[in-house]
């Protein structure tokens, strides 16, 4: 079963890469309507896998980009399909990639395209791009082959001095950037909560405070009132208990001392 589908897999490649070098004879580019699965590709492979591409920047490359970028983007594919086993759909789908890449650079011509190469070989810059910036440019190459003519004559820029060959171009940056952002998005959203618990947590903290401070002052005060509230008892009780009680001798004196105060008079 299994040299079978080998084989018919086999025999479709032969018949589409004749298609694609016949269109390129007549000078028609030859592409498919397979740049379509691009997408499904894309989907297909998890967004975090790093993809192994070397390319040259439009800055550099100018009119010239895209024959400086067919070969490249060509290899990496292949290096990205036999990530797959043979009877995969994803490498199946790739493979048709490779061969429509493969006939256009028989349209192009491989000696002029290798001679271009050769000319901005201090260029090239090498890349590990995720899925989706990786099949981004893939669509690119694919997107301005539509639309070529021919062979462009190329001259190079001088080598860089300063920028490594492995530099990020503008492109690449902004996509770094846009995913450190949605990576920061919710580290960004957690500071304002953690705020409003920090400040919550204070509060509740600053009222226990309060709280414990009126209730000692309460118990400092208490004993004083008590104080207040009993210094007057003993003359209340006095008045309550009425006039004290003479002993007999007591009363006598008092009598007789009654008995003399007329006869003063």
């Amino acid at each position: 079963m299994k040299k079978t589908n080998i084989g018919e897999s086999v025999c479709i490649l032969a018949l589409l890469l004749s298609t694609l070098v016949t269109g390129g004879v007549k000078g028609r580019t030859p592409l498919t309507d397979d740049v379509g699965t691009l997408d499904v590709l894309k989907g297909n492979i998890p967004r975090d896998y790093r993809i192994l591409v070397n390319h040259t920047p439009k800055a550099v490359a100018g009119k010239c980009w895209l024959q400086l970028n067919i070969y490249p983007v060509e290899k990496s594919l292949k290096q990205l399909a036999h990530k797959f086993n043979n009877l995969s759909i994803n490498r199946e789908n790739i493979t048709i990639f490779i061969t429509m890449l493969q006939g256009l650079r028989f349209m192009l011509g491989n000696e002029e395209l290798d001679l271009a190469m050769q000319a901005f070989e201090c260029h090239f810059r090498t890349a590990h791009w995720p899925t989706e910036l990786y099949f981004d440019h893939v669509k690119e190459v694919f997107s301005a082959a539509a639309n070529v003519s021919g062979i462009l004559e190329c001259a190079p820029p001088p080598c860089p001095s300063t920028l490594p060959p492995s530099a990020t171009t503008g492109h690449e940056r902004q996509y770094h950037i846009g995913e450190s952002l949605k990576r920061s998005l919710p580290v960004l959203l957690l500071v304002p909560v953690l705020f409003l618990l920090f400040l919550g947590a204070w509060m509740v903290v600053q009222r226990r405070r309060v709280c414990m401070n009126n209730s000692s002052r309460g118990e400092a005060r208490s004993p004083q009132s008590e104080a207040a509230l009993r210094g007057p008892e003993p003359q209340h009780r006095a008045a309550q208990e009425g006039p004290l009680e003479l002993s007999p001798m007591t009363q006598g004196s008092t009598i007789s001392l009654h008995r003399r105060i007329p006869e003063l008079f």
